[in-house]
């Protein structure tokens, strides 16, 4: 640690939290389970069916048909309450994802000593320290020491970036590598992170399907009402036999009125499809669980008929459409041999040292932390992160420049271990292992790139390995 970093007081804190606000997001309140099912009585079409309900229950104890009415309540009812359970349910299962956010504890500077403290009491001017692994909790400035930055959360971009000096870096974002201290700018909903927080909190547009059926409501609403209007103007000529002298008889006209009420509510009901609502309902719930078992939440049922009413969908690179996560399928000798265990290979204590010793990741209660994402890859893939057998002796880290990294042990007195591009690896390759662990010189390097352009073409990340002296030359 730099001695003359001493970081914030105590006062300077709370200074700061007054002048700045805390590191916290504002939760926009949301909608209570019923005010969701009211919401999802705006339906337009359920909108008619709750007028022809109201008109069904009103000449209820005339010649209005129960069945009839208790399949429109049971309709409605169906179709309101599977819309809010679903979308409340989504909800909640957003807000605990949110509330991992707070959880995590970031390491600081304050009066002049290290501390631990909670993401939420971050403030402007902290001074916090980075290393790999960490999620960086807020926005700031480089002020010490070097990272590369996993920022493929924010702008989906799965590449990690290199920060150093001066160099911005973000909330939400993942330090892969080695280590530096960082200044805070900006706090909660200030932070890049925190925009984009807000701005998924804001009321959607209607989606395609309600304007659609909003659409379709107009017309089924203004089809049934001028029926149901011909209707009763037809009836009740019909009863007077065209006398109108009998519509101001109140005693002879009443019982035809209600009558031909009763008939104009059976057409307006005929003409809504009730059942539509409902249908709807339960199709976009039912896919919505369907893509919560493989891992994608959706809040909103619309989401479902947005995705589906897509043509054409534009995307950048990979990691907003995949997991953005790097997994080692196999691994493929000299010799071409697809190895998907490596303790079957002969010379695995070499390549052991290759894979765990030249990687920074390591496993804390089965779960595998720190390094970039391709260290992780390739620790999952071995299983171990034991490094007790050879001591190291030097360690190069990866860089953009350099394309590799490398790691020195005792093996055989003195070893160095490459791993990286194949481009700049390969070159300085000589010999290779063979499947009985021998070596033999290379005859054709093109045949090695064939090889591994095979695998690129298929989509396939390739890393080479390398072991020789520390000059960078004659490897195998």
């Amino acid at each position: 640690m730099n001695n003359n970093i001493k970081g914030l007081t105590d006062k300077e804190v709370n200074e700061s939290r007054s002048k700045y606000g805390s590191n916290k997001f504002i939760i926009k309140r949301k909608n209570s389970f019923f005010k969701l099912v009211i919401e999802s009585l705006n339906d337009p079409i359920i909108k008619i069916l709750l007028i022809a309900l109201g008109i069904k229950i009103i000449f209820l104890f005339k010649d209005s048909n129960i069945f009839e009415t208790l399949g429109i309540a049971l309709a409605i009812f169906i179709a309101s309450f599977i819309s809010a359970i679903s979308e409340y349910g989504s909800e909640k299962a957003f807000e605990k994802l949110s509330k991992e956010h707070s959880n995590i504890k970031v390491k600081v500077i304050r009066n002049n000593k290290k501390e631990v403290v909670d993401i939420e009491q971050i403030v402007v001017g902290d001074i916090v320290l980075l290393n790999s692994g960490d999620k960086i909790c807020a926005d700031g400035i480089i002020i010490n020491g070097e990272i590369n930055v996993d920022e493929s959360s924010l702008s989906g971009e799965s590449l990690e970036k290199h920060k150093t000096i001066s160099d911005q870096v973000y909330m939400g974002s993942i330090v892969s590598n080695k280590s530096a201290i960082m200044r805070v700018t900006k706090v909660g909903e200030q932070t890049y992170y925190g925009k984009i927080a807000s701005e998924i909190q804001e009321k959607s547009s209607p989606s395609p399907l309600k304007i659609k059926l909003s659409t379709l409501a107009k017309f089924i609403s203004y089809f049934g009402y001028i029926g149901a209007l011909l209707v009763f103007i037809s009836y009740i000529l019909n009863a007077t036999n065209y006398d109108l002298s009998k519509l101001i008889d109140f005693n002879f006209i009443l019982p035809h009125i209600i009558y031909a009420l009763t008939l104009s509510v059976a057409v307006v009901v005929m003409s809504v499809p009730e059942g539509l609502p409902m249908m709807i309902t339960l199709i976009l719930s039912s896919n919505m669980k369907r893509l919560l078992k493989k891992n994608v939440l959706v809040r909103k049922l619309v989401g479902i008929e947005t995705s589906g009413s897509l043509n054409l969908l534009l995307t950048d690179k990979t990691g907003t459409l995949t997991q953005g996560k790097l997994e080692v399928q196999y691994f493929l000798s000299a010799d071409n041999n697809k190895i998907y265990n490596i303790k079957d290979v002969k010379y695995y204590d070499i390549l052991y040292q290759s894979l765990v010793y030249n990687n920074d990741s390591f496993f804390t209660n089965g779960i595998c932390e720190g390094g970039n994402t391709t260290d992780k890859a390739i620790l999952k893939f071995v299983g171990s992160d034991d490094k007790s057998k050879y001591k190291i002796i030097n360690k190069i880290d990866f860089s953009s420049k350099l394309k590799y990294s490398s790691i020195t042990t005792n093996y055989n007195n003195k070893t160095c271990f490459y791993k990286g591009a194949y481009e700049i690896i390969l070159k300085k390759c000589n010999k290779y292992l063979d499947s009985n662990s021998n070596e033999k010189y290379i005859k054709d390097k093109n045949d090695i790139l064939d090889k591994i352009n095979l695998q690129t073409n298929s989509g396939n990340r390739v890393i080479a390995l390398a072991y020789g002296n520390e000059s960078f030359d004659n490897l195998c």
